[in-house]
């Protein structure tokens, strides 16, 4: 789980988005074998970047969220370090994704989710509402998290 020394960085463009590229380009390119034309796009630029930080100003982890539509919002590119899977940085990096875009009043959350992470999405009040389709040559899902009282407010109180 998340612990001491760690940090969750807001970076808007055009400031220095090269920490989370660095994430997404290992796990994405490298890893997954996305093509780099298709992994860094132009809603980037529209978009607010999570990263994770350790105590040294490592990237851990990153996500992006953009606005779909003024009644909905899009969460994506959730990426963690492959060292560093396992220590819950995904869940504490998308919980944070999730209180933002409430606070921000969108009333649910798009994602296009891969196949082997629909648990870990479930897990963090995602639904799965369409059928599976293919992108960069991998299996995903439509999920949709919709708000209520009792949702993305995990680490509210808690600093990590």
């Amino acid at each position: 789980m998340a612990g001491q020394g760690l940090a969750i960085k807001w970076i808007l463009f055009p400031e220095d988005l090269s920490q989370a590229y660095e994430v997404r380009r290992k796990v994405f390119v490298e890893e997954q074998n996305c093509p780099p034309e298709d992994e860094f796009d132009v809603i980037d630029k529209i978009s607010e970047h999570a990263v994770l930080m350790d105590s040294d100003d490592n990237a851990l982890a990153t996500a992006r969220i953009f606005e779909r539509s003024p009644e909905q919002a899009s969460l994506g590119r959730l990426a963690v370090l492959k060292e560093h899977r396992g220590k819950g940085y995904g869940f504490t990096i998308v919980d944070h994704c999730l209180q933002r875009l409430k606070k921000q009043g969108y009333p649910d959350v798009l994602i296009h989710a891969q196949t082997h992470a629909i648990p870990f999405y479930e897990n963090l009040g995602f639904e799965v509402i369409g059928d599976e389709f293919m992108e960069d040559n991998i299996p995903h899902v439509e999920m949709l998290h919709k708000f209520d009282d009792h949702s993305a407010i995990f680490f509210e109180n808690t600093q990590i």
